[in-house]
């Protein structure tokens, strides 16, 4: 679904001028989120709850859930809802860890689900994770097919990986 913008202006000759634009609009506000989970993991604190990192204007600590991320882009009206991730740097060795991310993006969907105010008018998209592994990919994949969101996104990659590794997952 499209969203909808009309305004009015005047031009240089003072003629009104009334516009009509439609577009779709995706936000993703876990994007700040993101970016702390992946380039400061040690001051992010990622927990079964939801992701807290400190407030880039004063410090102060914020949790993040999947509950509001969603409610987030729910009140915006974004066309399109990503669900909130656990990701992690595709080219970390820690295989536990991935798969734990892996595994807990998977429990955060269902909590987006559970959360998603307006999906007849909102398409929530799921995220696959699994880092470079194909196996735990494939099995990520799987599952989040399993709750029949309207789209997939493909998670966790340019994190320094190879091309080709870029271009297997």
């Amino acid at each position: 679904m499209a969203t909808q913008y009309s305004y009015s202006k005047k031009d240089s000759g003072g003629s009104v001028i009334h516009v009509h634009v439609c577009f779709g609009v995706l936000v993703v506000p876990n994007l700040y989120s993101r970016f702390q989970m992946v380039s400061l993991l040690k001051l992010a604190r990622i927990t079964e709850e939801g992701v807290q990192f400190l407030s880039p204007h004063d410090g102060t600590p914020m949790l993040l859930t999947p509950e509001h991320s969603i409610s987030l882009q729910n009140s915006i009206g974004s066309d399109i809802v990503m669900q909130l991730d656990d990701v992690i740097v595709t080219t970390s060795p820690d295989h536990e860890r991935m798969e734990e991310a892996m595994r807990r993006s998977i429990r955060w969907l269902d909590r987006c689900i559970a959360a998603h105010k307006y999906p007849e008018k909102q398409n929530l998209f799921c995220i696959i994770q699994g880092g470079l592994d194909l196996d735990m990919r494939r099995e990520c994949c799987e599952e989040m097919v399993k709750r029949d969101t309207p789209g997939i996104a493909i998670g966790g990659l340019s994190g320094g990986e190879a091309k080709e590794s870029y271009c297997a997952v």
